[in-house]
């Protein structure tokens, strides 16, 4: 089955960064071999020698659209201004791959970084996250998860762990049923003014982007809802984690 890249399907829609700004890139590296959107770019500051601390991005768009250069996550490069590199990542979005497809690329990512850490000049020891909207999803998911096996597949990708330092998430969703109960309760109001569905859930019944990215009625089965709610996963040796808090429950 031929597979469209997802920086080909939405370049119209979401013109890229000019990565000819930065001082040293590696694009379009490939951290999984199901796939070819499971590949990732490096971009590096201007300054410094390495090895460099890493911010791992993780683009939006209702699991549905977007690819790792879109210019909407340009001022998530900005790290690179103060000294870090940056990896930025293309997943499986639903249309190719259902849940928790999206959370296994994401993991074996951020394994690859760290098992070619050397290779790519960058700290194993200081890796961070930042995901926005759906990313944002999967960035707190990967941050409270660690090297929990239940939620990885250790035969995609390559062997090293996939614990991170510390997340930034923006207006995404920590729990998922909450939020799908929140989008059937007004249904009706959304309906009749005719909003989009975006990362907001449907009446209950009907699909909605968490139907379509978990491939079922989340309301019908709470618990393995749950499973995909980062919410469900926090203890006490989680990395620090940072998220607007007004969209940690409903999202965008």
């Amino acid at each position: 089955m031929s597979v469209t890249l997802n920086r080909d399907a939405f370049l119209a829609s979401e013109p890229e960064i000019d990565v000819t700004q930065f001082r040293k890139v590696a694009l379009d590296l490939p951290y999984a071999d199901q796939s070819p959107n499971q590949i990732l770019d490096v971009w590096y500051p201007e300054d410094g020698e390495g090895p460099y601390p890493l911010v791992i991005l993780f683009h939006g768009g209702a699991f549905a659209a977007g690819h790792k250069r879109s210019f909407y996550i340009t001022s998530m490069a900005k790290p690179i201004s103060q000294g870090y590199a940056v990896a930025t990542v293309e997943y499986r979005l639903y249309t190719e791959a259902k849940w928790p497809a999206q959370l296994i690329d994401g993991k074996s990512a951020i394994r690859y970084l760290r098992a070619n850490a050397e290779q790519l000049n960058l700290d194993p020891d200081r890796f961070a996250l930042w995901g926005n909207s759906a990313g944002g999803n999967v960035t707190q998911l990967l941050a409270v998860s660690g090297d929990q096996p239940e939620l990885d597949d250790l035969t995609v990708g390559v062997p090293a762990s996939a614990k991170i330092q510390a997340a930034i998430a923006w207006y995404t969703t920590s729990e998922l049923m909450s939020a799908e109960q929140f989008g059937t309760d007004i249904a009706e109001k959304r309906n009749a003014s005719g909003a989009g569905k975006g990362m907001m859930p449907n009446d209950g019944q009907n699909a909605s982007m968490f139907g379509d990215l978990l491939g079922y009625l989340p309301l019908l089965y709470p618990e393995r809802t749950m499973k995909a709610s980062p919410i469900s996963f926090v203890k006490e040796d989680c990395p620090p984690h940072a998220a607007p808090a007004r969209h940690q429950r409903h999202g965008h």
